[in-house]
């Protein structure tokens, strides 16, 4: 079984594809309540993401080279997570900033883990969606706040593009599986 494989469970990209773009559909369809959708969508994802990173980084250490940088990634989002459910009036004051650092971060682990293991698995896609990840995190910072529902829009892109990266990587992942079943 190659690297690539063992790197995520199919089902785990899956899901975070499909929730991801919810998130996306939801704050181009309804952009007067999505701030207060956002936030509550953001927190959860953020902290289910992270979830699946801490489980997935501990189960596969012994075969994920990279599993440290996605166990911290993992940490980061279910702190961000955990931040944003308790105080949600600030985290809503904040929210922008808080998604862009989040990018920038998850971006970052994103572009190192696959020069990292360019030897061991083909890294286009993490490579790309790592680089769409700090893109998106660094414009992010510089969008003013009275900007923002150009900031919603690029979020929700970003989602939707992001949703069906993930979506696409896991048919390749279950696809890969099943053959070296």
């Amino acid at each position: 079984m190659t690297d690539v494989v063992r790197q995520e469970p199919w089902w785990s990209l899956l899901l975070r594809g499909i929730f991801i773009i919810i998130l996306g559909v939801v704050a181009f369809v309804w952009p007067g309540i999505t701030i207060a959708v956002l936030i509550i969508f953001f927190g959860a994802f953020v902290l289910v993401d992270g979830i699946f990173a801490v489980v997935v980084s501990v189960s596969q250490r012994r075969t994920i080279p990279q599993w440290g940088l996605m166990l911290a990634g993992g940490i980061a989002g279910i702190v961000v997570g955990i931040l944003v459910f308790i105080a949600p009036l600030v985290a809503g004051l904040v929210l922008v900033y808080l998604i862009a650092a989040w990018l920038v971060v998850t971006g970052i682990i994103r572009i190192v883990t696959a020069i990292r293991a360019r030897g061991e698995t083909a890294m286009g896609l993490s490579l790309t969606l790592g680089i769409v990840s700090l893109c998106f995190g660094i414009a992010i910072f510089f969008i003013p706040l009275a900007m923002l529902l150009a900031t919603l829009w690029i979020i929700a892109a970003f989602a939707v593009i992001i949703g069906i990266f993930l979506i696409v990587d896991s048919i390749r992942v279950h696809k890969l599986t099943k053959a070296t079943s």
